[in-house]
This record gives structure tokens, C-alpha cells and sequence, in this order.
């Protein structure tokens, strides 16, 4: 089981996102292994007073879910994965979702998520109907397409009180396992896209 490390918000060499609290060496953040799911430490949270960076989130605090309730955090865990390691494991890479990239989904921005965290993806051309899909499934090589930032990557991945689906920077994401949400696999996933309907490869 990965260690949890706690962490502030701030900006350093090292560590582009966050700087640890006293005491902490950011060297010391787990390496997550794959599956690997969570959202980029830039990530703005819907919270029950508004938004929030996922670096200023802490047990206690209650996100807004897509059924128009709460849902409270009880842990905050941090993965580090270093330029090196993304080198030579580029699967842990993250996935940038640029805006208008997926339909009906209103991006103010580009969105970074780990391979495996899974997004709500509302979408008609999908045979299943709304769906659960892990953000690997999603590239294009274009507008959703794997990255490689020169300085690494550190996932923010959230335990909360019960499975939900939460709003991250625009995205509805799965924390914890939704149980009996419609659910895509790693294989590629089938979307309508400017009218026009691809496979997209992984």
C-alpha cells in the first residue's frame, strides 16, 4: 500500500506543482504503479464552497457530486512520477484533454488526468449510452493525447466517504468505484467528434 504524504500549496524546482510540508522529502512521494488513477495537481475541485485546487484539499472538506450532493474527503494521497520514469514507462504518462475535445463537455481548459482515472463520458455515438471510461481509452493523439512534462507529473488521487462522481476542471470524475455505472474498458473507445465517428487508438 503507498504511503500518504501531506503536502501545501506552493512552487519549487523540484516539485513545479506543491511543495511538502517541513520534514518531507518530495523524493520520498510513492511511485504509483499501474492502474493508475488521479487527477493533475492543478485540477480545480468543485467543493461545496467553490472551487478548490486538488493541492488545497483536506479531509473534512465536502465536493459537490453530480446527484447534487456532497460527498466528504477522508484522505488526500500523492504519487510523484519523475521525468526519468515517464521515460522509461511513458503507460504512467498523463492524458491532456484539450477543450471542445469531447462532446457535450464545456472545458474552460485543457485537463491533465492520470491513464486510469475514469470520466463520465455522456456521449450519443457510444452504443452503451453514458459511460465510465478510463482516460487512456480517450486518445487520439490530438486533442486528447498522452504528454510527457519535463518536469514529471504528481497525481492527486482522493479517498472520499462513498463512491461519487465528482466535477474536476470541468470533467464529472469517478472517486472511489461507482457500482453499477456502465463502465468502458481499455480498449479504445468509440466518439463522435466533429460529426465525424472514430476509433481512437491508444
Amino acid at each position: 500500500m503507498n504511503a500518504v504524504t501531506p503536502f501545501a500549496q506552493n512552487a519549487t524546482a523540484s516539485a513545479p506543482f506543491l511543495t511538502p510540508l517541513p520534514g518531507v522529502d518530495p523524493s520520498s512521494f510513492p511511485i504509483r504503479q499501474s492502474p493508475m488513477p488521479g487527477l493533475s495537481a492543478q485540477a480545480e475541485i468543485a467543493t461545496q464552497g467553490g472551487p478548490k485546487a486538488a493541492t488545497s484539499l483536506r479531509p473534512g472538506d465536502r465536493l459537490a457530486t453530480r446527484d447534487g450532493g456532497t460527498v466528504s474527503v477522508v484522505a488526500v494521497h500523492l504519487h510523484r512520477v519523475t521525468p526519468e520514469d515517464l521515460l522509461h514507462s511513458s503507460r504512467n504518462a498523463p492524458i491532456r484533454i484539450e477543450p471542445g475535445a469531447l462532446p457535450g463537455v464545456d472545458l474552460p481548459e485543457a485537463q491533465l488526468l492520470a491513464p486510469d482515472q475514469h470520466v463520465l463520458l455522456d456521449d450519443p455515438s457510444l452504443p452503451t449510452g453514458p459511460c465510465l471510461v478510463p482516460a487512456r481509452a480517450l486518445c487520439t493523439g490530438g486533442a486528447i493525447r498522452r504528454v510527457l512534462p519535463e518536469d514529471g507529473v504528481i497525481y492527486v488521487e482522493l479517498t472520499v466517504e462513498a463512491p461519487h462522481l465528482i466535477n474536476a476542471g470541468g470533467l464529472w470524475v469517478e472517486v472511489g468505484n461507482v457500482q453499477d455505472a456502465p463502465r468502458h474498458g481499455t480498449r479504445p473507445a468509440q466518439v463522435c467528434l466533429d460529426d465525424t465517428r472514430v476509433f481512437t487508438p491508444l
